[in-house]
C-alpha cells in the first residue's frame, strides 16, 4: 500500500465514488443531510467541467480519497456582497473532501 497521492480530472465513472465519499465526509463531521438532493454531484461534467469549471479528484492506490471542484462566480451576483470587486477571474471553490481515513 502506498501513500502517494495522484491528482487527476474527474471521469464520468468516478461519480459512484464520488457520491459515496461527499457523503462519508460530510457524515464524518455531522453536516451530511439525508434527502436533500446535491444536483452539482449529479451533473459533474455539466456543471463543472464543460462551464470552464474543474472538478479533481485525488487516488492512492487507485482508490479515490479526495476530491475538489472550483467555477465561476460570474453569475452568483450575491457574492459582491461579501467580497466586492473581485476580478472576472475569481472563481468558487466547493466540494473539497478527503475521506476521514486519509486526514
Amino acid at each position: 500500500m502506498s501513500d502517494d497521492l495522484t491528482v487527476r480530472r474527474y471521469r464520468p465513472a468516478d461519480n459512484p465514488r464520488v457520491r459515496e465519499l461527499h457523503e462519508i465526509a460530510m457524515r464524518d463531521v455531522d453536516a451530511y443531510v439525508e434527502g436533500v438532493p446535491d444536483g452539482d454531484l449529479e451533473s459533474v461534467t455539466e456543471v463543472f467541467l464543460e462551464s470552464g469549471g474543474e472538478f479533481l479528484v485525488g487516488e492512492i492506490d487507485d482508490r479515490i480519497v479526495a476530491m475538489c471542484a472550483f467555477r465561476s462566480i460570474d453569475d452568483a451576483d450575491y457574492i459582491d456582497d461579501f467580497v466586492p470587486g473581485l476580478p472576472e477571474s475569481a472563481v468558487e471553490l466547493t466540494r473539497m473532501r478527503v475521506d476521514p481515513d486519509q486526514r
